[in-house]
């Protein structure tokens, strides 16, 4: 399944990335402007309220947060994208896919300070990379 979804900054996407009979990597990608600061939060927020509604109708295992064509220089509120992943089963895995300013601007709040961090989320910074970790941790699964 193949989705999309556009903000005023930004356009939202999913699809089934890889399928097991235990669920499913669901592959997120954001792409456009993700305005600074404060001035992100209600895009953080419409970010959050999409992850969210995909979730519930897959059993996830595993999510690719791909922000290789998003524009994001700073704003903590971008953390929330794991507040749906967490579960009565625990925390979802997941990875962002990121390059460039947007990958340097992301990898602070990996930190056991913020979310991202607390959810166990992992950058990476090509594609093949993120879904190598993701299949590695759900193949047990």
């Amino acid at each position: 399944m193949y989705s999309n979804h556009t903000s005023i900054e930004l356009k939202f996407s999913h699809h089934e990335e890889w399928t097991t009979d235990n669920g499913s990597i669901i592959h997120f990608k954001f792409k456009g402007i993700y305005p600074p600061g404060s001035q992100g939060n209600p895009t953080a927020s419409q970010m959050i309220e999409y992850i969210e509604k995909v979730v519930t109708n897959y059993n996830c295992i595993g999510v690719i947060f791909n922000l290789l064509e998003l524009d994001y220089v700073y704003g903590d509120a971008i953390c929330g994208i794991v507040k749906p992943l967490w579960t009565d089963k625990g925390i979802t895995p997941s990875c962002i896919i990121a390059k460039g300013k947007t990958a340097m601007a992301i990898e602070p709040l990996l930190g056991s300070h913020f979310l991202l961090g607390l959810a166990g989320c992992k950058l990476f910074r090509s594609y093949e990379d993120g879904i190598y970790y993701l299949k590695s941790l759900t193949i047990s699964t």
